[in-house]
């Protein structure tokens, strides 16, 4: 007979959502504490409506800073971050006896750090979605489980982005019942294979040089990966006048 897995679910967006009404489902008695952003998260809104979960067992970002509420997350055996928008340190990261695992949405070790969803396209390398251990790097821990995502002309960085949410959610899934008995291999991640990109990035290639030559396919990629509305697409100027670009490529 498996033995109970206790978990703190760090929850946040669709994702934490899906995430949370698995657990219930499938796990409830594993779930020992919630955590959600603040007060006026809408999982936590409609998980008080329900009463599933006791308030006795859900907290928040700020509480984590309260020594009362360590103690009580203290020695469990998984901290779980479902689309958790925060990073997590020390004295966090050393209190799970088995370590915390994180969801992101990329096929580590590519496209650690901010826009996943972006480099994919621009640097035209593997994409998909990872569980893995949190340590004191970024993105950086030890893999548990991964799928790798098919992308094609038709993808811009909006419809990867969704596809990863869409795709980490099934894979938690499938993976949890694993995870819980520890039936799986920790695996390394190999730096030398991968890349590692800040926000700032980004957004010093948004802007189009009018004078400059680009590689057609350089180009159309540029101009995919940010396309993702309501967020600001690729962009130039002209005699004062600022343009925005984005693009469907469709398959014939």
């Amino acid at each position: 007979m498996v033995k109970d897995c206790n978990i703190a679910l760090f929850v946040s967006g669709n994702v934490g959502k899906e995430i949370l009404d698995f657990i219930i489902d499938n796990y409830k008695v594993d779930l020992k504490a919630i955590i959600f952003s603040d007060e006026t998260s809408e999982i936590y809104i409609h998980l008080m409506k329900t009463g599933e979960i006791g308030k006795d067992k859900c907290f928040f970002n700020n509480d984590l800073k309260q020594n009362e509420i360590l103690q009580k997350l203290n020695n469990l055996d998984y901290f779980i971050l479902a689309w958790w928008p925060f990073i997590i340190k020390e004295p966090l990261i050393s209190m799970p006896k088995k370590g915390i695992i994180n969801f992101h949405p990329s096929f580590l070790p590519y496209n650690r750090g901010k826009n996943y969803n972006f480099w994919t396209i621009v640097e035209d390398c593997p994409y998909g979605v990872t569980l893995h251990f949190i340590d004191n790097t970024i993105d950086g821990g030890d893999i548990l489980f991964q799928k790798e995502i098919n992308k094609s002309w038709t993808d811009t960085g909006e419809t990867l982005y969704y596809k990863a949410q869409y795709e980490i959610v099934n894979l938690f899934r499938d993976s949890y019942a694993n995870i819980r008995t520890g039936n799986f291999q920790r695996r390394k991640q190999n730096m030398k294979e991968g890349s590692f990109h800040f926000e700032k990035e980004m957004h010093s290639l948004s802007k189009i040089d009018l004078k400059k030559t680009y590689e057609v396919k350089d180009l159309l990629n540029l101009l995919r990966a940010k396309s993702f509305p309501p967020h600001p697409g690729v962009w130039f100027e002209e005699d004062g006048i600022k343009y925005e670009i984005s693009i469907s490529i469709k398959q014939l």
